[in-house]
Parts: structure tokens; C-alpha cells; sequence
């Protein structure tokens, strides 16, 4: 079995903010900055990639994906790992 070994995961440490729908806001902006149409909610998190620490907008397609990562940190302080 081939496995692959990622030294610098993406890691989200917390969520900061949200979710937010895509619907509070202009659909040709999100377009223009490459948000997919699949892409329904978007959270603000603490990611780590590449050893640095920032705020992003995190985006993803159901509001339960949302809902899981946010009750995920009510109750864990380890970080999860973008795939």
C-alpha cells in the first residue's frame, strides 16, 4: 500500500466567526474571487499552513459542515486537518 506523508498539513485551529450564507453577499464578487457555486457557507478560522498562523474565510457546501466544525471546537482543543 502507497501512502503519502504530508510534512506542513493545513491545520484550523478554531473558528472565529459565522457561518455565513452566500446569499449576504454579491454573487459577481464572490465569482470574482473564485468562490465556487457549490460553496454555500463560509466560516472565519484560525488556519495554519506552511507554519504561519492567519484569519481566513473558510468555505464550505452545507451548513451542516458548518455546524460540525463549530460544535467540533466547543468540546476539542487539537486542530483539524484539511485533506
Amino acid at each position: 500500500m502507497l501512502t503519502t506523508r504530508v510534512d506542513n498539513p493545513v491545520l484550523i485551529w478554531d473558528v472565529v466567526d459565522g457561518p455565513y450564507h452566500r446569499d449576504e453577499f454579491d454573487e459577481d464578487e464572490l465569482l470574482s474571487v473564485g468562490v465556487d457555486d457549490n460553496l454555500e457557507y463560509f466560516l472565519v478560522v484560525k488556519l495554519q499552513e506552511d507554519g504561519a498562523v492567519g484569519i481566513v474565510n473558510f468555505w464550505v457546501e452545507t451548513a451542516d459542515e458548518a455546524y460540525d466544525m463549530i460544535e467540533y471546537f466547543k468540546t476539542n482543543i487539537e486542530p483539524l486537518e484539511i485533506t
